[in-house]
């Protein structure tokens, strides 16, 4: 769960600070960069990626979890049954 809720935290959090002279942010919206200008400063472009596989390494983890203690389950019942 720590995991989760730093992602939560990062996702909904501007992107970190740049340096200016990266003034691209078309083409760095093409490539599917969240991107942020900061339009009162100094014109910079703050870009950053991989949220989307990030959410879903959490979610494949969080099933493989639940998988595991089904899994247990049945066999615990099993067992229970079996005596």
């Amino acid at each position: 769960m720590p995991r989760t809720l730093q992602y939560v935290r990062t996702l909904r959090s501007r992107p970190p600070a740049a340096p200016s002279r990266l003034d691209a942010a078309d083409l760095v919206r093409r490539r599917r960069f969240r991107v942020t200008v900061d339009l009162e400063g100094d014109g910079s472009v703050v870009a950053e990626k991989g949220y989307l596989r990030e959410a879903g390494t959490l979610l494949f983890h969080t099933a493989l979890f639940g998988l595991w203690r089904t899994v247990d389950q049945v066999r615990r019942h099993l067992i229970w049954r079996v005596r």
